[in-house]
């Protein structure tokens, strides 16, 4: 059964950027001197759409009005919360309050709350359109925020951003329903393993960060991208490669280092252009590792992928590792058991491998690899790291030498190994049985060897007395 990437841990990132509403900041047009020509009583209305970045960059030029058809972006995204709330303090129906918008950003009103206060905030959720509507708005400036993905994999929500209700439009007009589509960048990151391959402690595990290069909105470019793995120290690192879209990347276009257990994958300059061109491919990391000892049988990596300013950390995935003891015996006149020294032993995969002593199983022992356990004075074997899975694995154990004296166990031991620790191994040994044989084989015993043994003695008395009277004869005979 193969287990190559079984499990797997998926993440999908939001880079969002803020929202800039053009003419937020700007002096409305038909201003007065007393202040802007709008209806301070008139109530508005705020729609916020989430969808993924369109391939191709985001929305140019938009002006607050709700796109349709062709301009209207899919992959719609449901059951993101967004939390609406007014600056309090700013009042748009006069010049002063227009003016204090200018330049005036999202950030700079959550870092100044007594200056900035904001009422009681709305939330509610994009329903399966990615739309969210709060109506009977009063004319003010709203600062919005991402506050809840809703069940969704998003790592990166969109920033905070300013609007105003209503939105002044390029015609000297009010727009009281204002449609906003904050930027959004999504990108898919996959971690998975792969320990198909792996039997015993020494053997190659392999784990792979899939990140797929985000789209961006127009004009912007990637300016950092690295994917970083601090590998349990369980782990002992053998090679990493890094490609995009399958082919691989050298030094030129990625930083690979590898220090204290923490590998990290860095773009260059060279490289980040490279993921320009390639917004929507696949950047993979793959790391060879080796197993080299259990501790408590479940071995865990993740990673922490940054792109740009944002940074998100993948799913956990593991490997499960446990251990093998036996005891080897025989049993005493009295019921009792007894350890034995020196009886050998090895691991097969399958039945057929055990029935036919090939591809036994090979683990790391103390610095080396041995595919042959003996058991020690006090009858114990152990086999300290094979591979268990996430439901347990189950080998076939053979005697493959039996103490001096005594018959080995004549068929394979089919075992399970289930994650776990040495310590807990040791604690719930499997018996192994051996029988001691006679010193000296007598094949004929009983009745029927006594009776053959009499007749053979009167055998030889037979010949015997032949043997002196013959010899009397001829003595006579001389005489």
């Amino acid at each position: 059964m193969s287990r190559t990437t079984r499990r797997l841990g998926r993440l999908t990132v939001m880079a969002a950027g803020a929202l800039t509403m053009g003419m937020l900041g700007a002096a409305p047009a038909g201003a007065t001197t007393t202040g802007p020509n709008l209806d301070p009583d008139q109530l508005g209305s705020l729609t916020i759409h989430k969808f993924e970045e369109p391939d191709g960059g985001g929305i140019a030029g938009h002006d607050g009005s709700e796109l349709t058809g062709a301009a209207r972006p899919d992959s719609p995204l449901a059951g993101v919360q967004f939390t609406v709330s007014r600056v309090s303090s700013i009042d748009l129906a006069t010049n002063e309050g227009w003016q204090a918008v200018e330049d005036l950003t999202a950030a700079e009103v959550t870092a100044a709350p007594t200056t900035y206060p904001l009422s009681t905030p709305d939330a509610d959720r994009t329903d399966a359109s990615g739309t969210v509507s709060f109506r009977d708005l009063s004319v003010g400036v709203y600062l919005v925020e991402e506050t809840d993905t809703g069940g969704h994999p998003i790592a990166l929500r969109a920033e905070p951003f300013l609007v105003s209700v209503p939105l002044p439009t390029q015609d000297s007009t009010w727009n009281y329903d204002v449609h906003v589509y904050p930027k959004n960048s999504v990108t898919a990151i996959r971690k998975t393993v792969d320990d198909d391959a792996a039997w015993g402690l020494g053997d190659a595990v392999t784990w792979s960060v899939d990140v797929t290069v985000p789209r961006l909105p127009a004009g912007e470019v990637f300016t950092t991208f690295a994917i970083t793995d601090e590998l349990d120290d369980r782990l002992a690192y053998t090679r990493a490669e890094v490609t995009l879209d399958g082919s691989g990347l050298d030094a030129t276009a990625v930083t690979l280092t590898h220090a204290a257990g923490t590998l990290s994958a860095t773009f260059t300059s060279a490289g980040l252009a490279a993921l320009d061109g390639a917004q929507g491919g696949t950047v993979q990391l793959m790391i060879d590792t080796t197993v080299t000892s259990v501790g408590d049988g479940i071995i865990p990596n993740d990673a922490t992928v940054t792109i740009n300013e944002f940074t998100a950390t993948t799913s956990r995935v593991q490997t499960e590792w446990g251990a093998l003891a036996l005891f080897k015996y025989t049993e005493t006149a009295a019921g009792d058991r007894a350890s034995l020294e020196g009886a050998r032993f090895q691991i097969f995969r399958t039945p057929e491998d055990a029935a036919a002593g090939t591809h036994p199983v090979a683990v790391l022992v103390d610095g080396e690899r041995t595919d042959t356990f003996t058991s020690a004075a006090d009858g114990s074997v152990l086999v300290p790291g094979l591979f268990a899975g996430e439901v347990g694995t189950t080998y076939w154990v053979v005697e493959t030498k039996a103490p001096v004296g005594y018959t080995g166990a004549s068929d394979p031991i089919e075992v399970t190994v289930h994650a776990g620790s040495t310590t807990e191994a040791e604690g719930s040994p499997v018996g192994v049985l051996n029988h001691q044989r006679p010193l000296i084989e007598l094949p004929l015993t009983g009745a029927a060897g006594t009776v053959l043994f009499t007749l053979l003695g009167m055998g030889l008395v037979t010949v015997a007395v032949g043997a002196a009277l013959r010899h009397r004869r001829r003595a006579g005979q001389a005489g």
